[in-house]
């Protein structure tokens, strides 16, 4: 997730208190923890290489690393 306002907004020091969050995407839930943050390098490295450049000509620095984890019991429906 591209910090274009750095890693100290609330929503990422929440998600990294929390220790994750849950994404709502197409009407779906994901289950996503473990974040840390990335310089641009790092992150860069792992997306496919047309969003890496499109990131890269906003000039976003720091990313947010999720991963995707099993859902809960109360999460499937």
């Amino acid at each position: 997730v591209p910090l274009p306002y750095g890693e100290d907004t609330d929503w990422c020091r929440n998600v990294q208190a929390a220790g994750g969050c849950t994404l709502r995407w197409g009407g779906r839930d994901y289950l996503l923890g473990h974040p840390e943050v990335l310089d641009a390098d790092r992150a860069l490295a792992l997306v496919e290489p047309r969003r890496a450049a499109l990131w890269r000509r906003f000039g976003v620095s720091r990313y947010l690393l999720l991963r995707r984890e099993a859902p809960h019991e109360s999460m499937v429906a």
